[in-house]
């Protein structure tokens, strides 16, 4: 459940923000050496456009269960009837505990370890 805003009239998306690293990507999955700037614009803001509603739903979410900031529960549920980006979401939550493990505790590092054990179960149920 995405909420859909008008950003029309807004100037966040005039900003320049990842236009650079957008074009070598855009490369590297096979458009030209320096593809137009208006293609590049708009994927930036296509882009920029998906975060910014994804993150106003977790946010909404997390609001109605009482909660002072969003969880990964709530980015999961938010997403739940999309399985695509539901697997790639506990696949990378599944390497950083890997990569935690390899690599050893980290400073004040963020663990999913423990506290979200329903966002690793999340691929049993569905």
């Amino acid at each position: 459940m995405i909420f859909c805003i008008n950003f029309q009239n807004l100037t966040f998306f005039k900003k320049k923000i990842f236009s650079n690293e957008l074009a070598e990507i855009m490369f590297g999955f096979g458009d030209s050496e320096n593809p137009l700037k208006k293609t590049v614009l708009f994927l930036e803001k296509l882009i920029l456009n998906f975060f910014h509603n994804l993150v106003s739903s977790v946010t909404y979410i997390a609001f109605w269960r009482a909660k002072k900031r969003p969880t990964v529960e709530d980015l999961i549920f938010c997403i739940r009837n999309s399985p695509r980006k539901l697997s790639k979401i506990t696949y990378l939550m599944k390497m950083k505990i890997l990569i935690e493990k390899i690599m050893g505790p980290q400073k004040k590092s963020p663990s999913f370890k423990g506290k979200n054990i329903f966002a690793l179960k999340i691929n049993q149920i569905g």
